[in-house]
């Protein structure tokens, strides 16, 4: 019975102690302005090296196998939540970056923000998904420089987009 129990705690223990190791992996301070490294990430254009060593490694690496796209997922570790998706095309060239605020961010992140920080040529838009069973409204804000913000049914600021060219 005793060795059930530390078996138990063993594997219970064990998810945590890999997730604190992951977490402790990240060289960047938690505290960065996230509107500083959104800007720092698509202006220098950043290799998947550089992005590794600035942002640690990434949570999980998704490839698409048609497009050979790699996309490299970032957690808000203290939410346990998506934060980022930087995608790479098949030459290591960065393409797309994708950030997720979150209930700890959110009020740097609103639509007033994002035209301080894009320009005041945010357009506000809407676009029609037909790819699901049913119609979905997508609402945003069209930037200029490929820059889009997508807004929830709350008019909250859900992900930002930037295309890399």
């Amino acid at each position: 019975m005793k060795n059930y129990f530390i078996l138990i705690f063993v594997i219970c223990a064990l998810p945590a102690c890999t997730y604190k190791t992951l977490a402790l992996q990240s060289p960047r301070p938690e505290n960065v302005n996230e509107w500083e490294l959104i800007k720092k990430i698509s202006v220098e254009k950043m290799s998947k090296e550089n992005l590794i060593s600035y942002l640690g490694a990434p949570y999980s690496v998704l490839k698409d196998k048609n497009d050979s796209i790699e996309y490299f997922i970032y957690q808000d570790t203290s939410l346990n939540v998506q934060k980022w998706s930087i995608e790479f095309q098949q030459n290591g060239k960065l393409s797309r970056v994708t950030f997720f605020p979150n209930v700890s961010n959110r009020e740097n992140f609103t639509i007033e923000k994002v035209i301080e920080n894009w320009g005041k040529n945010c357009i506000r838009k809407k676009d029609i998904d037909k790819n699901q069973h049913f119609v979905m409204n997508i609402y945003y804000l069209d930037c200029e420089s490929q820059r889009r913000a997508y807004l929830n049914n709350h008019d909250e600021i859900s992900s930002l987009s930037l295309t890399i060219q």
